[in-house]
């Protein structure tokens, strides 16, 4: 990737300026306070500050424009700056792509050297591991302990399910027996509840026929406008619901509790359960348990030989980490010297930790560039000059896992005379070969004829100061 040019507009004191960066080799620098550090930031998406005070004082719209080439083609990112937010323009695969390809200064392939992940990561570019198989066998065991659950889950719903029929064997010969007359379904099972007149005001019905048919209004055969029947029609009703009853044996006390019994299995089993369907319910769901329990057995085995494997893919990631951070350490024990260090020690800490999608490891660099003074974490350690030539090192050791790539430095050159510039405009021009390289310097003069030069410079006017900037 290659950034061809950024143009800021009312963006703090930028006020309208296109600056062009196409060289392989780019030196930012310039006034203090012109914005060298700020320009960085955009290049790298890093808006550490409030919108309203990105946005600048003069009257026109806040946009920030970054032209890049990927792949031969020309893109862009733009943002919109106002002082309530900072809104991208456009779409974010093209800014994923655009940051995938930045390496910047104190974010080593996006990393701030504090943290044990942003560690191990280094050794990871240094050694090219790869990660994928060990992330794949995580994302499988995560989905089979899914499966499992589920298999699990549905097996306890069906037994609880298959309890509940042993409990009811009683209720379970009357759903065969209704079946067997036409009646599958609750809501015809309600029906029929409901014109079920009681045996014992049958046998009152010589002695209270008026009784009688006040209870059929209330059960909707008859109503108040409804003609009156006569008694050979009544009787012959009558006999019927007595046929029904002795037929059947039958208690409108079982038919509710059945027609509940139906209502719970329908709602655990999430399915309308009928009465045709109950008489096989019991033995359906048995050999459905037996046979997911046995699926639930298989699972578990490939289970238990996923885990192997990530245990197995997890040591093996962690030997070769071992082995690349004292190859690591070799190295820079050549780089550090050509970049002014006269005293320094460097290892790499590799702790064990639970397993993860990156491994079994914790990793810490531990450095002190003093005699006398035990190794620290890094990032406890050093200077701001001595972390960026730390960090620089880090890059030129690593180099071989960066190409196309766009690698952005902070005041590179910091505390650096002598041999130890020299060293540090030769590893540049290295990286430089299969890289483009941004950096900010306080001493530009040393790189002309070397790198591309972007002077910013402030200009003052009666209500202003803005930043331009000229290429030299």
């Amino acid at each position: 990737m290659l950034i061809r040019a950024i143009s800021l507009q009312n963006i703090l004191i930028f006020r309208s300026v296109r600056i062009p960066l196409e060289h392989n080799l780019v030196c930012i620098c310039g006034e203090s306070g012109s914005g060298k550090s700020l320009l960085l930031n955009f290049l790298t998406n890093s808006f550490t500050k409030s919108p309203k005070d990105v946005l600048g004082p003069f009257d026109q719209p806040g946009a920030i424009d970054i032209e890049f080439q990927l792949d031969s083609r020309i893109q862009s990112i733009r943002y919109e700056v106002t002082t309530n937010k900072i809104k991208l323009l456009t779409k974010n695969e093209i800014l994923d792509k655009y940051n995938q390809n930045i390496v910047y200064q104190r974010q080593f392939g996006g990393l701030k050297l504090v943290k044990s992940e942003e560690q191990r990561r280094i050794l990871d570019e240094f050694g090219s591991i790869d990660l994928c198989k060990l992330k794949s066998l995580i994302e499988k065991k995560r989905e089979l302990i899914e499966r499992a659950n589920e298999y699990d889950s549905d097996i306890k719903k069906k037994a609880m399910v298959v309890e509940m029929l042993e409990k009811n064997k009683s209720l379970l010969a009357l759903a065969s027996l209704l079946s067997e007359h036409g009646y599958t379904s609750l809501d015809s099972l309600l029906e029929f509840s409901k014109k079920m007149i009681p045996v014992e005001l049958l046998d009152q019905i010589e002695s209270s026929l008026a009784e009688l048919k006040t209870h059929l209004r209330k059960l909707y055969i008859l109503d108040n406008e409804a003609p009156k029947i006569s008694a050979d029609e009544l009787e012959n009703y009558l006999f019927r619901n007595r046929k029904s009853l002795q037929e059947f044996n039958l208690n409108p006390e079982d038919v509710a509790s059945l027609r509940f019994l139906l209502q719970d299995l329908t709602k655990i089993l999430g399915q309308e359960i009928s009465l045709s369907d109950i008489s096989n319910l019991k033995a359906d769901l048995e050999n459905e348990i037996k046979r997911k329990r046995s699926e639930l057995d298989d699972l578990k085995l490939e289970l238990s030989q996923t885990e192997h494997s990530i245990v197995e893919e997890a040591k093996h990631i962690s030997s070769l980490r071992l082995k690349f951070a004292n190859d690591l350490t070799q190295t820079l024990n050549k780089i550090l010297p050509e970049l002014g260090f006269g005293f320094f020690i460097v290892y790499f800490d590799i702790i064990p930790k639970p397993i993860d999608i990156y491994g079994k490891d914790n990793i810490q660099i531990y450095v002190t560039f003093n005699k006398g003074i035990k190794p620290k974490p890094l990032a406890k350690v050093a200077s701001g000059g001595e972390f960026n030539r730390f960090l620089l090192a880090l890059t030129v050791a690593c180099q071989k896992g960066f190409k196309d790539k766009v690698l952005i430095f902070d005041e590179i050159d910091s505390g650096l005379s002598g041999n130890a510039f020299e060293a540090l405009k030769s590893m540049l021009l290295e990286l430089s070969k299969s890289n483009q390289v941004i950096f900010v310097s306080h001493n530009f003069e040393k790189f002309i004829g070397f790198a591309q030069i972007i002077y910013l410079r402030k200009i003052h006017s009666d209500e202003y100061t803005e930043t331009v900037a000229d290429t030299i």
